[in-house]
């Protein structure tokens, strides 16, 4: 600022330096304001061609805009105000990135030379069965219930889920978590509107006029993050608990963003309870001391409650973190290694034939070749209308030295798939070690 001062003696406009340093000042304000937002714009189209949830990211910055940006009281610029929307028009128009990203000419397609393990993970999904948009968002009002149960009490969590299939929207369970959903989105609605029109609230007048405005403010700051933390959870969620149909229905890791706006909302609703409670206590306070009502005893009651009360938060978040690092710790054990944790998703999930397929793997890669191939019957057995089931028998088959049981499989694999180009040199591997050159 002594720099710009002194700039404004020495350049020109000695007749009002103060002039000159204000126009100097804004000048690089705003040059910096316009390199930071198009760093921003840069970052957001980044993002997109990084990651398809960051298709929400546009709606979330105007969501955190006309949550926490208030309008322009100045009637000096009548513009102020829609120029907001003008400056996120631009990040707007990215949300066009993904879908052309999608609808290209190379849309879906990925393929690299020589890597089988990919080869082979492109065949399982063209072999997964798709769901409809419809079925896909029945099971996702349900699932979504299952997120918000893991949030609150992350117990029984599993890596791979057998989530059952509905076809009716009238399902109760269906129908029930449709309601809860809707019920905690309204709320969250209903909460923005709420702070958006007024920062008073009657329940928290107190005889102080500025313990009054005090406590308004605050309830009015906090209604706007528990709304701001609810429609978090929900907009970044949508993108894969809608109407895109997903291989796979349910995700823990699918949590990790709209878990922050989940944090948000009950945080700050937590603490909204706590001030609430400190007031009431006060107010009680305060009322008896100007009846001339308060003793000792009654004394030394608030002082206990009052010490209570501002130790509690701290108590609940310590056996709170003790409580999650045990079970976090638990859970690592599951996952020192493949076999562990294939072998606890199986425990909870024995319906679903991927998983008892990669625990065949698992088990195949550690030598225990009887397990893997006890694990490769179970799949056939729950998916028999898939090629690579039967093909990865016959591996685990030949690999124990059943090569004529290996060449069954073989067989069934190229009668499922007859361009199952694998499989038929399997095959042809196979005859040739038996001597069956013909």
């Amino acid at each position: 600022t002594k720099k710009m001062h002194d700039a404004g003696y020495t350049i020109h406009d000695k007749e009002n330096p103060t002039a000159y340093i204000m126009d100097r000042e804004s000048c690089i304000v705003s040059r910096v304001s316009w390199i930071m937002y198009l760093a921003s714009f840069f970052s957001v189209v980044l993002a997109m061609k990084t990651k398809e949830t960051a298709f929400t990211l546009p709606i979330i910055i105007a969501l955190y805009e006309f949550s926490f940006f208030g309008k322009s009281k100045t009637r000096e610029l009548p513009t102020a105000n829609s120029r907001r929307f003008f400056y996120l028009l631009p990040f707007l128009f990215t949300l066009m990135v993904i879908p052309l990203d999608i609808l290209g000419p190379e849309a879906g397609v990925y393929r690299q030379e020589g890597n089988y393990g990919e080869e082979t993970r492109q065949l399982q999904l063209k072999e997964a069965t798709t769901l409809s948009s419809y079925a896909y968002l029945l099971i996702q009002f349900r699932v979504i219930v299952t997120y918000i149960r893991l949030l609150l009490l992350p117990i029984n969590q599993n890596l791979d889920y057998d989530y059952p299939v509905y076809n009716s929207f009238l399902n109760p369970t269906v129908f029930s978590s449709f309601l809860f959903l809707l019920s905690i989105f309204g709320l969250g609605i209903y909460l923005f509107y709420r702070s958006r029109v007024t920062m008073h609230d009657a329940r928290y007048m107190i005889h102080d006029e500025q313990s009054t405005m005090h406590a308004s403010r605050i309830t009015h700051h906090a209604l706007r993050f528990i709304a701001f933390g609810i429609l978090w959870f929900f907009i970044t969620l949508s993108v894969e608990s809608s109407i895109i149909p997903i291989k796979d229905v349910i995700f823990e890791h699918r949590l990790y963003l709209p878990s922050i706006g989940f944090i948000i909302a009950l945080s700050t609703a937590l603490s909204l309870v706590l001030h609430r409670s400190k007031s009431a206590t006060v107010r009680s306070a305060t009322g008896r001391i100007r009846r001339g009502e308060q003793n000792d005893s009654t004394s030394k009651q608030n002082s206990s409650f009052s010490f209570l009360s501002a130790g509690l938060p701290l108590y609940g978040s310590v056996a709170l973190i003790v409580l999650l690092s045990i079970a976090t710790f638990q859970r690592n054990t599951v996952w020192q290694d493949k076999i562990s944790l294939w072998e606890d998703t199986v425990k909870k999930s024995p319906g679903n034939p991927l998983v008892h397929f990669r625990l065949a793997t698992a088990y195949l890669f550690k030598g225990q070749i009887d397990k893997a191939i006890e694990q490769h019957r179970i799949t056939v057995k729950l998916w028999p209308d898939c090629a690579l089931n039967y093909y990865f028998l016959g591996n685990a088959y030949e690999k124990k030295g059943l090569v004529n049981k290996a060449i069954e499989q073989y067989l069934i694999a190229v009668q499922l798939k007859p361009d199952f180009t694998d499989a038929h040199l399997r095959l042809q591997k196979a005859y040739i070690g038996n001597g069956l050159n013909r």
